[in-house]
């Protein structure tokens, strides 16, 4: 058995990034960053949409350098 993982960037209680890419709904616009924010899923529902599809949540580290986001580490059992 082998594991696989899922490193995640969450923002204002929003996943943004998800091994490195963009998840929102819609482009990311820096210059409406409160809308690309908007469009990104809630923590809670992209944690529990993960845990449907087997993943565990690892570790959550805060950034030191920008308030309110966090890195999260997933993983899950592959056979």
């Amino acid at each position: 058995m082998s594991n696989e993982f899922c490193i995640a960037q969450a923002q204002s209680n929003r996943v943004t990034f998800v091994n490195h890419q963009w998840i929102g709904s819609s482009p990311m616009d820096p210059a409406d960053s409160a809308a690309s924010l908007a469009s990104c899923p809630w923590v809670w529902d992209w944690l529990n949409a993960m845990g449907a599809e087997g993943w565990d949540l690892a570790h959550v580290v805060p950034t030191s350098t920008e308030p309110n986001v966090v890195t999260l580490y997933l993983r899950r059992a592959r056979d």
